[in-house]
């Protein structure tokens, strides 16, 4: 894969029809493309605020198919509605709580404490949800895993699991439910132990590299002081690690698409992913799996998931980190599920053709 195939070029996608497989709230998400914190800049773009919410109004966005939920058939257009009416009522919240003002606490408002997670929760609902991976700390949530990933054989299924730490029970699940794909796993931070942990997982690929903002060699010093932080949870099994960019992995292993890509990083996701945004105009991936670890900035926060909005990735899933020692785990570590969703048809973006 080149890099102007990664950073769009003309292109062709192939799309997985909504109505056969996902019953949805949402054909957007937020974008916060500016750093101030009022509520205009929150909700960038073409939000509920700057159209007429109403699903009768939205019948014209979405033509044509519907999915049956409780034996009622319910209408996309209608779930558009849902959503836009959703995203209204959120913004509406946003702007009375004053915006974010504790940064300390990851909250907003003089009221009631809400995180900064409960302006970016699971509006998109995927009707064919799977956790892969054992229930607890390990385990994600996909989706598709039995609908169109299943069903798909225009390529072959790519699985990129990028940090592990030798908890290897998501990626023994894509063996057992995904058995059509294949799986790489990376993570140049291993102990022997956990090195065998990972090669015991069936016809996996490992890699003893990590995915970094550019390609060379990550020292963890140097990462915490970047990050101005100490905050960075990665485990120091050597004084540097080797890391690549996403365009450089994929280029290598001749991948054009990726179906599901699991991230946890420990903390450098955030300038990895600010690298990809600045980088890429699209994502070559169905979904992300992203664990997110809160570095005291609201500003790498809002612009990750304005990021996120402008590949067009909607958030399906959303689940705290409840198992580390303490419960500060449940307010720094949030675990987040994403799949790209087109936003003219509203169908699933299951893959990309790259032409020249």
């Amino acid at each position: 894969m080149s890099a102007r195939s990664a950073s769009g070029g003309s292109n062709a996608r192939l799309v997985v029809t909504l109505a056969t497989h996902v019953l949805f709230f949402a054909t957007g998400w937020f974008s916060a493309r500016s750093s101030s914190s009022s509520s205009s800049s929150w909700f960038g773009g073409s939000g509920a605020g700057d159209c007429d919410c109403s699903a009768s109004k939205q019948t014209a966005a979405i033509s044509g198919g519907a999915v049956d939920v409780g034996g009622d058939e319910v209408s996309t257009a209608l779930l558009e509605g849902i959503y836009r009416d959703s995203l209204a009522e959120s913004k509406r919240a946003f702007t009375a709580n004053g915006g974010v003002k504790d940064k300390v606490q990851i909250s907003a408002g003089q009221g009631p404490k809400l995180r900064i997670w409960d302006y970016y929760g699971p509006f998109y609902n995927c009707a064919s949800r799977e956790r892969v991976g054992r229930i607890g700390d390990g385990g994600k949530w996909l989706c598709g895993v039995r609908t169109f990933m299943a069903k798909r054989k225009s390529r072959p299924c790519v699985v990129y699991s990028i940090g592990s730490k030798g908890e290897v029970s998501f990626e023994h699940g894509v063996v057992q439910k995904l058995k059509h794909c294949e799986l790489h796993i990376f993570d140049p931070t291993l102990t022997p132990e956990q090195k065998e942990a990972v090669r015991a997982v069936r016809g996996a690929h490992f890699h003893d590299m990590g995915l970094g903002a550019k390609d060379g060699e990550l020292k963890i010093e140097e990462g915490r002081r970047h990050l101005q932080s100490s905050l960075l949870w990665t485990q120091k099994t050597k004084k540097s690690y080797p890391v690549k960019t996403l365009t450089t992995i994929m280029a290598e292993l001749g991948h054009e698409w990726v179906d599901v890509l699991k991230v946890d990083i420990e903390g450098g996701e955030w300038g990895v992913f600010g690298g990809l945004q600045k980088s890429m105009r699209s994502l070559p991936a169905t979904q992300v799996q992203i664990e997110l670890h809160f570095l005291d900035s609201i500003e790498d926060v809002r612009s990750f998931f304005a990021g996120m909005a402008a590949w067009s990735f909607r958030v399906f899933n959303v689940e705290p980190n409840y198992y580390g020692r303490t419960a500060e785990n449940a307010r720094r570590m949030v675990e987040y599920s994403f799949v790209q969703v087109d936003d003219t048809t509203g169908a699933i973006t299951d893959g990309i053709l790259h032409t020249a």
